[in-house]
């Protein structure tokens, strides 16, 4: 027998509430909604699939914007209902180099082909995110599809304005 928690964000210690983008990937924007495949979801009903539905038109129909970028998320932190609007985006093995900058998490996927309107807490995701502005320099120094090197160390966070200086003071690693 298993039991499915649901942890929400206000359960989470400010100090633990962000994300953590480690890679850029490269994505295939979605031309149609015939693309989002029912038998993907075979626990979810008729009624739940029309509200994905919904969403997944709502991504469709922004494949021409140009801030929308493709990243990994590495466990959420909570679960997390989308789209979610963060304020600051910062180094995780510098956290004086941060920015503050709108960051909308705006749709996700989970095991590379199931689309969905949210995050679940300690799964990875890939995240469809808008950055509003140039984004950070961050982006630049991320592997692509997890082909990290030596050269690249950065691993990016993405949190609340409310709850930064609460994480710029804890040590993460």
């Amino acid at each position: 027998m298993s039991f499915i928690i649901n942890v929400s964000e206000e359960q989470i210690l400010p100090e633990n509430r962000f994300l953590v983008i480690d890679s850029l990937y490269t994505f295939e924007f979605p031309k149609t909604v015939e693309q989002l495949n029912k038998n993907r979801y075979p626990n979810t009903s008729d009624e739940e699939f029309e509200l994905i539905k919904q969403e997944f038109e709502s991504f469709v129909r922004e494949n021409n914007n140009p801030n929308l970028i493709s990243v990994g998320n590495y466990k959420s932190y909570a679960d997390i209902h989308l789209p979610k609007v963060y304020e600051i985006i910062f180094d995780l093995h510098n956290k004086e180099r941060f920015w503050k900058q709108k960051t909308i998490i705006k749709y996700a996927y989970n095991y590379r082909d199931v689309f969905h309107p949210n995050l679940w807490q300690g799964h990875s995701s890939h995240l469809i995110i808008e950055i509003i502005g140039k984004p950070p320099i961050l982006f630049e120094e991320l592997p692509i599809n997890h082909k990290r090197d030596n050269k690249n160390k950065t691993v990016i966070g993405i949190c609340s304005e409310s709850d930064w200086e609460i994480i710029r003071k804890k040590s993460i690693f």
